[in-house]
């Protein structure tokens, strides 16, 4: 489950700084925003809470519905099964 793998980077290992997520995100280059771990502010049982920005000022949530594949530093750690899935 994509929740545990997060947690599992957050609370284990200490650090979600080498982690990134792509998410469907329409408007952006092929409809695919990647994030940063270190926008992660909160991760919930929904989704993730990013870091409040000048431009959002409640910050801006991502459900786990929308996170395609979690990338680190090693490669993949985690990717959606199925047709939703993402090339790089």
């Amino acid at each position: 489950m994509l929740r545990d793998v997060l947690n599992r980077h957050r609370w284990r290992d200490g650090d979600l700084s080498e982690l990134e997520l792509s998410v469907r995100h329409r408007g952006a280059p092929g409809d695919v925003r990647v994030i940063p771990g270190l926008a992660i502010a909160d991760i919930v049982s929904t989704g993730v809470h990013l870091i409040r920005e000048d431009d959002q000022p409640e910050g801006a949530f991502i459900p786990f519905h929308r996170v395609l594949r979690v990338d680190g530093p090693d490669g993949i750690v985690w990717v959606r099964e199925g047709p939703r899935n993402v090339d790089p």
